[in-house]
């Protein structure tokens, strides 16, 4: 690529294809590995310093997330940026990544999840059968109109234009 992009550019001054080299040069990603953790399954706390540019300048700062490995953790942290702050990837550079003890979290969002007799609420409470016996996909009972059990029920012949048809059940609320 270095050699292409001199030989390229010969015909200019010495300055503008240095200038032009090391321009490329930067743009360049050197080597990408994917970093495979020793445990994957534990959860780890992780620390990422990154900066990144927005529309009033440079910003640094520091975070920290929970997850079983740290690609997991970069990638929580660019969807959050990129969401919160509006900064595209190109602009986000991680600066340093690091595996943090329980005892050095600085953030409570990270220390409250630290206690090993955590209880979460129950949202939504689903009664379930006391036996796999009697655990059915498909009821044979009728659904309960609970909305309708105020209305009363009512008789009456149904008319269409000139004929009469027979009854129907109308329920009238």
């Amino acid at each position: 690529m270095a050699l292409h992009l001199l030989i390229k550019w010969k015909g200019e001054s010495p300055c503008f294809r240095e200038h032009r080299f090391f321009f490329h040069l930067e743009h360049l990603m050197p080597n990408i590995l994917n970093i495979f953790e020793k445990n994957p399954t534990k959860i780890k706390n992780y620390g990422i310093w990154l900066c990144y540019q927005s529309r009033t300048g440079y910003h640094n700062m520091y975070k920290e997330y929970r997850d079983t490995i740290l690609n997991g953790a970069v990638e929580q942290k660019y969807t959050k940026i990129v969401s919160r702050h509006r900064v595209r990837f190109p602009c986000i550079q991680i600066i340093k990544t690091a595996t943090i003890p329980a005892k050095l979290c600085k953030r409570d969002s990270t220390k409250q999840l630290h206690n090993s007799k955590i209880k979460f609420p129950l949202v939504f409470n689903k009664v379930r059968s006391p036996t796999r016996k009697l655990k059915t996909t498909y009821k044979a009972s009728k659904p309960n109109l609970f909305k309708f059990s105020h209305c009363n029920e009512k008789r009456v012949n149904v008319v269409y234009g000139s004929k009469i048809f027979g009854s129907e059940h109308l329920l009238v609320c």
